[in-house]
C-alpha cells in the first residue's frame, strides 16, 4: 500500500511538472494564423491549371485583374504576363517510348513552374502581399 501511494504520489508530481512545461511554453511560443483571401483561393486554382495543364488562361485572367485593380498600367501588366503569353510547351514525341513522353511531360511541368515563379517574383505582388497581410501574428 505504502508502495503504490508513493508511486501515485510520483506520477501526480511527475504530471504536474508537464502542466508547469506546457504552461510556461504557450505563453512564449507565438502564435500565427493564415487568412486565406480570396484572391489567393482563386489563383491557387489557376496556377494548378497552369502548372499541370498548360492551361494560361486562368492565371492570366486572374493576374491581370489583381494587377488592374491594384491600378498598374497598361503596359506594366503586358510586360508582368508576358512570360506566361509566350511560353510554349515542349512538343510531346509522336512515336516515342511512354519514358520519352512522360519525362517530356515533367520538363513542361517543371518549365512552367519556373516561368510562373518568375512572373510572380515581380515586386508588384510582394507589395500586394504585404498590404494584405499574408499572416495575422498574435501572442
Amino acid at each position: 500500500l505504502f508502495i503504490m501511494a508513493k508511486a501515485a504520489s510520483g506520477i501526480h508530481t511527475h504530471l504536474k511538472g508537464i502542466d508547469r512545461i506546457e504552461e510556461t511554453l504557450s505563453k512564449h511560443v507565438q502564435r500565427i494564423e493564415y487568412v486565406k483571401n480570396p484572391d489567393f483561393v482563386r489563383f491557387e486554382s489557376s496556377i494548378n491549371k497552369f502548372v499541370r495543364d498548360g492551361d494560361r488562361v486562368p492565371i492570366i485572367v486572374d493576374i491581370t485583374t489583381l494587377l488592374h485593380d491594384l491600378g498598374v498600367s497598361n503596359d506594366r501588366i503586358q510586360s508582368i504576363i508576358k512570360p506566361i503569353v509566350e511560353h510554349r510547351n515542349r512538343e510531346l514525341p509522336f512515336f516515342g517510348f511512354r519514358w520519352e513522353i512522360e519525362r517530356t511531360m515533367r520538363r513542361n511541368m517543371e518549365e512552367r513552374r519556373e516561368v510562373l515563379s518568375e512572373v510572380l517574383s515581380n515586386s508588384v505582388f510582394e507589395e500586394f502581399s504585404n498590404k494584405e497581410g499574408m499572416a495575422d501574428e498574435s501572442s
